[in-house]
């Protein structure tokens, strides 16, 4: 947060090395504070969390989401020169999102100590069938559909007279795209807290 808040600062100033060098840092401190926060969760007790695939997806969904955005920025401000390559990001990191997201689905399946209350048919077919279909399985399938979108527009503007044109119809496909990102990353978090039964009743 400080070093966001003081890169918001000297961007604004003549200070260009100063500001190269916290934005690195303000990127290192976001590839970071993800991985951090999903292992945080890691513990034997509870096999649903127990697996690199947890950091790996909040790493992922976090790419997705702050990518996503800055890229949905730059389309809405007309940059031609830095959307284009903003765009090539963001659905980069969109993909990656949605692989981290199925593998930790996948992990779920597969986690050790099989129960009812953290299995894969439970997604399926059962209580959280409603939330995964829609908040994560669409969800995804929009921001899949709304990145690609997003990229081909941008791309036109890149050889398009009418640029700025086809950079906001690429800014709305991006928008969409975050909106989704943000919904499907909630309601994948709260399926992690719902599988999250311990191994307790399995001990006593």
């Amino acid at each position: 947060g400080i070093v966001t808040l003081v890169y918001a600062v000297l961007a604004r100033k003549d200070y260009p090395t100063a500001s190269k060098v916290l934005g690195i840092l303000a990127l290192v401190a976001g590839l970071v504070l993800p991985l951090t926060a999903g292992a945080s969760f890691m513990m034997p007790a509870r096999p649903a969390w127990d697996t690199l695939t947890l950091p790996l997806m909040y790493l992922g969904t976090g790419l997705g989401m702050g990518c996503t955005l800055a890229a949905a920025l730059a389309c809405t401000k007309d940059d031609t020169e830095d959307a284009p390559l903003a765009v090539r990001i963001a659905v980069i990191a969109v993909a990656c999102s949605i692989v981290a997201m199925v593998a930790y689905v996948a992990a779920i399946a597969a986690a050790p100590f099989a129960h009812e209350s953290r299995s894969i048919e439970r997604l399926l077919s059962g209580s959280l069938a409603l939330e995964f279909w829609l908040g994560v399985t669409v969800a995804g399938i929009l921001v899949a559909m709304a990145a690609k979108k997003g990229g081909s527009a941008s791309a036109l503007s890149a050889s398009s007279t009418e640029g700025t044109a086809t950079l906001k119809q690429a800014a709305g496909y991006l928008w969409v795209a975050l909106v989704c990102l943000v919904v499907g990353s909630v309601v994948l978090r709260v399926i992690m807290y719902a599988v999250a039964t311990s191994v307790e009743s399995l001990i006593y």
